[in-house]
């Protein structure tokens, strides 16, 4: 058994999911308490030792930080899991999630949808079954989530990468593009800054992108309980402002929706 890594980046999260049964409270050693189970069939032999060997060696490469390097990497495969690394320890370093957050407009594709489904892992989320698995501890959901002000190439860049991937169903809900609706809509000044997210979409002739946004634009309105005839004029000064999404049909489809029904949902 590991015992490095569930010290490092399981004890914590194991510690606020379920009780330990024998730590009192105020315990002085964090320690106090803890055990783990040694599994019957996890006994070294010489047939299971390359096993262990391997999974010695590949734990001392993510817990050394040369994992954290491959964020940058240029091979995606490796970018992708160098995100899940940072998941594991980060539930015990909270260096490793601020590392993801700091670093997602350079994570391209798979990698951008794997750090969105695991940032997600720090707010509320209504689709997430939570188990001592996948429990991030509260003190670092709550450091991670303060980070989440989105700057406008940042949420292009997140929308247009979920956007291009091939999931089956990628905006509705216990997908990736809700994960990354949730993180986004954490930014309390993501109306002021969609606009401009649009413009840069529609600069760099991703209009189905700056669609996306326009939606995610009349929903956070909507949520702040904006009358639908305030919901139309901002998304008629939008378009006027972004010519190139008057040539889209789910530009007006938008419009017909909110004329309707007051605002359209996004999952």
């Amino acid at each position: 058994m590991n015992l490095s890594a569930y010290v490092r980046e399981d004890m914590v999260a194991y510690r606020e999911f379920r009780p330990t049964g024998k730590s009192g409270r105020g315990a002085s050693n964090e320690l106090t308490g803890h055990f783990v189970i040694f599994p019957k069939k996890q006994v070294i032999t010489h047939d299971t030792w390359p096993h262990f060997r391997e999974s010695a060696r590949t734990y001392l490469v993510r817990s050394g930080g040369h994992t954290l390097l491959n964020l940058i990497d240029a091979d995606p495969g490796k970018q992708e899991a160098a995100v899940a690394d940072c998941f594991a320890l980060g539930r015990g370093d909270m260096r490793a999630l601020l590392m993801v957050r700091q670093l997602i407009e350079r994570l391209p594709g798979p990698a951008l949808r794997l750090a969105v489904r695991v940032l997600s892992h720090c707010i509320s989320h209504p689709d997430i079954f939570w188990h001592e698995g996948n429990w991030i501890p509260q003190r670092t959901r709550k450091s991670i989530a303060s980070t989440f002000s989105w700057a406008p190439w940042e949420i292009f860049h997140t929308i247009r990468e979920v956007d291009t991937q091939d999931e089956p169903g990628k905006w509705e809900r216990g997908s990736s593009g809700q994960c990354l609706f949730l993180l986004l809509l954490e930014d309390k000044e993501l109306i002021v800054k969609l606009p401009a997210a649009v413009q840069i979409a529609c600069s760099a002739d991703e209009t189905q992108v700056a669609v996306i946004m326009l939606y995610l634009y009349q929903y956070r309105m909507a949520t702040e309980s904006k009358p639908k005839e305030q919901l139309l004029q901002a998304i008629e000064e939008i378009v006027a402002a972004n010519p190139k999404l008057a040539g889209e049909i789910l530009t007006w489809e938008l419009c017909g929706i909110v004329t309707e029904h007051g605002w359209a949902d996004i999952f």
